[in-house]
């Protein structure tokens, strides 16, 4: 069993940290034991901000890194996907993507010439499972995965094309990279966290579109609806 007090929790933030991350962070801390929160913050890219929280981490002798978005409220448990014996885990939370413009989990499967893609089944999926990348916003990496040779310098880097364009966001590329490396990816679905977007709980948001899809869901296979009464 991990000791939490070998625990690396750390923030990247460019300066606004919400109050709901803040008050989350600090009841885990005295829940568990953890160590000191880091706050990083940096005005440059969130790659940068990454990139300074691993070499601090490198640099002290915790055993695990945990990294949470300032935007990120995590579950009240979450500290406890640093006890699964894998290399890299996350927990879930809600994203809006443009070409879909719904809320879905940051979790991501194969897609076209080996880029990512939201997996095509995201609502309903429970406990631990190996996935092809999660987002970072919520995310225990062992030390054995950012002292490997292809990792520990510049771990989260954006993907470019040859002209410069952005074309994979760094956890994208982070997961990608932590598998060609050897590695493996897990989400724990039992921990949820919540994601706010100027003040907006995607997670509400979410929450409503699972729940109408169960409905549409029963509608299709011919399930009684219930009688309301007044």
């Amino acid at each position: 069993m991990k000791d939490y007090s070998r625990v690396y929790v750390a923030v990247p933030t460019r300066g606004q940290v919400d109050w709901n991350t803040v008050l989350a962070l600090q009841e885990a801390r005295d829940t568990y034991g953890l160590p000191p929160i880091h706050y990083q913050a940096g005005r440059m890219s969130v790659s940068d901000t990454r990139a300074k929280i691993v070499q601090d981490f490198l640099a002290s002798d915790a055993e695990v890194l945990l990294s949470i978005d300032d935007d990120v409220i995590p579950h009240p448990t979450f500290p406890e996907i640093v006890q699964h014996d894998v290399d890299v885990v996350g927990c879930p939370y809600p994203m809006i993507r443009s070409l879909a413009s719904i809320c879905v989990p940051a979790v991501f499967e194969p897609g076209v010439n080996g880029q990512a893609q939201i997996r095509r089944d995201p609502y309903g999926q429970q406990g631990l499972q190996e996935v092809y990348a999660i987002g970072t916003g919520c995310i225990a990496i062992q030390r054995r995965v950012l002292e490997h040779p292809k990792l520990k310098h510049n771990p989260f880097m954006y993907g470019f094309d040859t002209h410069g364009i952005l074309v994979e966001s760094d956890d994208l590329k982070f997961c990608r990279r932590v598998r060609k490396a050897g590695f493996e990816v897990y989400c724990d679905y039992s921990r949820p966290a919540d994601h706010m977007c100027n003040g907006v709980s995607l997670w509400n948001l979410h929450s409503a579109y699972e729940a109408a899809l169960l409905r549409v869901q029963e509608a299709q296979r011919g399930a009684p609806r219930p009688i309301i009464l007044g």
